[in-house]
């Protein structure tokens, strides 16, 4: 009896260092690694645009302008209102741009400011304009310029190498007022009306990616002297706050245009300036992490462990294609974020060993493995 019980223990040594050595080398033998195959519910993304940008949601951004001219300023003032679809009922005034108004319920836009004012011209000129949600819209406009002209006339694009860009007029389509559009069959000039001296001026908005992120405002300060106060005059990028932009001088020497040039010398100065609320990000750490990520496939790991990850995922994922045209209501600190969420996972991964018994018995105490018909062995 002793030398069967010996025995007994030395096949079941023998049986133990066997299967072990079945772990790496014959899963036919019982083992099941899981190393099967499976695809993953996610795939690569890349990189559409090499500038992105982080937008507030909700923002409303400035499309196509519209521009009138009346003798009468309450006249000019309601057909602008009328040509754009703006409602003073449903309008407010844009936080920090003293002139512009919104009514996002029309998607239009008002500004409040006549274009020759303090001239003693016989025009006055309103601007108004169009709006959309959507910052990667073919026509969300990227920057707003002026044409200055001592001669008259204008083109209905005009291409800045030194910028990148094309700009485009903004026209009339007949009779003072229109609906916006690229092309009609008029401008009108902002300082209409103010004699023969007085330089002509026309309003540009640019659609090129290139040239930046979209705008969601767009006003014209009035200064009593002949002076760019608060530092602009000196070449400040910025005038107003953060993210404005003095309006570009597309044809001149200077590099911020006075809206009454010519008119003179008791004419107001006025400028224009521009805003956008778009940061640029970078999301190439968190798109290298997530298609890598999306390689590792759910039979190589536990079901709690791969959640994790596909969770993770699916945050990458939001962010990813919403970048892909070039916004995403997500910030620098929630692409970071989404980023590190996948890393974690993906080191936290588990791999299961599993044991299939071939028939056998699975308990707490013990495992019996049954090998062909008749020997067993228990670990």
């Amino acid at each position: 009896m002793k030398v069967k019980t010996t025995l007994k223990k030395g096949i079941s040594v023998l049986l133990s260092v066997a299967m072990v050595l079945a772990l790496f080398f014959f899963t036919d033998l019982g083992f099941d690694l899981g190393l099967g195959v499976e695809s993953n519910a996610y795939n690569t993304i890349s990189k559409a645009y090499d500038n992105e940008y982080y937008y507030p949601s909700g923002t409303i951004f400035l499309t196509n302008f519209s521009l009138c001219y009346y003798q009468d300023g309450a006249d000019a003032r309601s057909n602008i209102k009328s040509s754009v679809g703006y409602s003073d009922t449903n309008g407010s005034l844009y936080p920090n741009s003293y002139h512009m108004f919104i009514d996002s319920v029309h998607s239009a836009m008002y500004l409040d400011q006549d274009t020759t004012e303090g001239t003693g011209g016989t025009y006055y000129v309103y601007i108004g304009g169009k709006t959309t949600t959507d910052p990667a819209a073919e026509n969300a406009c990227k920057g707003v310029g002026f044409e200055t002209s001592e001669f008259g006339g204008y083109t209905d694009t005009l291409s800045v190498s030194s910028m990148g860009s094309v700009w485009y007029l903004q026209n009339t389509g007949g009779n003072n007022t229109f609906s916006p559009q690229f092309h009609g069959d008029g401008a009108v000039d902002l300082n209409r009306g103010c004699g023969s001296d007085s330089a002509d001026i026309h309003l540009y908005a640019t659609y090129d990616r290139n040239r930046g992120p979209a705008i969601d405002a767009f006003t014209i300060i009035a200064h009593d002297e002949d002076e760019m106060i608060d530092g602009a005059k000196a070449g400040n990028t910025y005038y107003i706050g953060a993210g404005w932009y003095k309006a570009v001088a597309l044809n001149s020497t200077s590099d911020h245009p006075d809206l009454n040039r010519g008119c003179g010398s008791k004419s107001r100065d006025l400028f224009g300036y521009y805003h956008t609320p778009c940061v640029a990000v970078n999301s190439d750490a968190l798109r290298t992490a997530y298609n890598n990520a999306v390689a590792y496939s759910s039979s190589n790991y536990t079901a709690d462990s791969y959640t994790t990850l596909q969770s993770a995922l699916q945050t990458g994922y939001v962010i990813l294609t919403d970048l892909l045209d070039g916004y995403t209501t997500s910030d620098q600190t929630a692409i970071n974020n989404a980023k590190s969420a996948i890393d974690s996972a993906v080191s936290n991964l588990v791999t299961p060993v599993g044991l299939n018994t071939q028939g056998g018995s699975l308990s707490t105490s013990s495992t019996t493995v049954k090998i062909g018909s008749a020997t067993t062995a228990t670990l």
